[in-house]
């Protein structure tokens, strides 16, 4: 056990950049625009290492059995956003307003990673660098790939005396990782709320509310499953050998999506003293993107497909007490209870 943790151990480093900028100008009362741009950079470098000395057993690129070696892994990731919003709000009538967005937002993902080795072993004990290695090195892997969605989205608020409340919004994506004529869905969402303590006036009620939503989200695919790609091997007989992938690409896939619905009440009674929350949900996911094993025969492991549905719809509660409240003293509890059947 001292040698596996204090000879053969991983260790990893890791940087993070954040940077956001934002800019907004108010047209006037009603009208504002806002731009917003945000970087988001992470690299890690992970180090394997293992000890002359070690029980043989695969590692490195090559994944022969070797009692020493070193292997490296570098990994750079970077997510650029540009967002560019038009905000909006309108008094329709002293007792009805609206408010909401219309705006487009772009977002690049860049990802890259290099994993080398050493091959045979170590020349020199405890000493961890790729130059090291008593056999020749084999070509790292290369892994390198950028993706994007474009997006338009809408929202609106309105307000109806204090009382009914509508929420929409709407947003459509373009997906660079999905199929030219699957790469475009879109999908809503509606939201509405019913005060009811604002038509009913009992002291012994705080606050009461109707809720009901329904929505639907949609989901794009991980790069490089809708086409063909070749690794290199190496040279034999002074030619560059590449192989294809063991994933047979779909050329066909769709965007996976989900809708639920969600209905629910909460009040609050006698100065407070007294919550209660209530919602039941359901929903349903479908044209989920899932990778499925195939005959070997085929020249492929595996396939990736859009199949499979799953149903979801629980129940979940939450009731607060506050038993014991005082000037410079309060007890509180809560409870909280679900149920969950997929």
């Amino acid at each position: 056990p001292y040698f596996q943790a204090y000879e053969n151990y991983v260790s990893d480093k890791r940087f993070r950049t954040f940077n956001y900028a934002q800019l907004t100008f108010e047209i006037n009362d009603n009208l504002g625009v806002t731009g917003k741009l945000s970087y988001d950079r992470s690299n890690l470098t992970i180090d394997r290492r293992l000890a002359v000395g070690s029980l043989a057993q695969a590692f490195g690129v090559s994944g022969k059995d070797v009692s020493s070696g070193y292997e490296r892994r570098d990994i750079s990731t970077t997510e650029t956003n540009y967002d560019l919003l038009l905000n909006y709000k309108y008094d329709i009538t002293s007792d009805i307003n609206v408010r909401g967005i219309v705006g487009s937002s772009i977002r690049r993902d860049n990802f890259s990673s290099l994993y080398a080795s050493t091959e045979g072993g170590l020349v020199v004990p405890y000493l961890y660098s790729l130059e090291n290695s008593r056999g020749q090195a084999i070509e790292p892997v290369e892994n390198m790939w950028t993706t994007q969605t474009n997006s338009a989205l809408a929202t609106a608020s309105f307000d109806f005396y204090k009382i009914y409340y509508l929420d929409a919004t709407w947003r459509i994506d373009n997906s660079s990782t999905l199929p030219s004529s699957n790469n475009t869905y879109n999908y809503p969402s509606v939201t509405g709320a019913l005060i009811l303590s604002e038509l009913i006036e009992k002291d012994w009620l705080n606050f009461w509310k109707l809720r009901a939503n329904y929505a639907e989200v949609g989901g794009t695919a991980d790069p490089y499953l809708t086409a063909y790609y070749y690794r290199s091997q190496g040279l034999f007989d002074g030619n560059r050998v590449y192989l294809s992938q063991t994933t047979k690409p779909n050329p066909d896939l769709k965007p996976q999506r989900a809708k639920e619905f969600e209905i629910g009440t909460e009040f609050s009674l006698f100065s407070n003293r007294l919550t209660f929350d209530f919602a039941y949900y359901k929903t349903k996911t479908i044209d989920q993107i899932v990778t499925l094993p195939v005959s070997s025969a085929s020249g492929y492991l595996f396939t990736n497909v859009n199949a499979g549905r799953i149903d979801n719809w629980g129940y979940e509660v939450q009731l607060g007490a506050v038993p014991v409240k005082k000037d410079n003293f309060s007890w509180a509890i809560d409870l909280n209870w679900g149920l969950n059947r997929n």
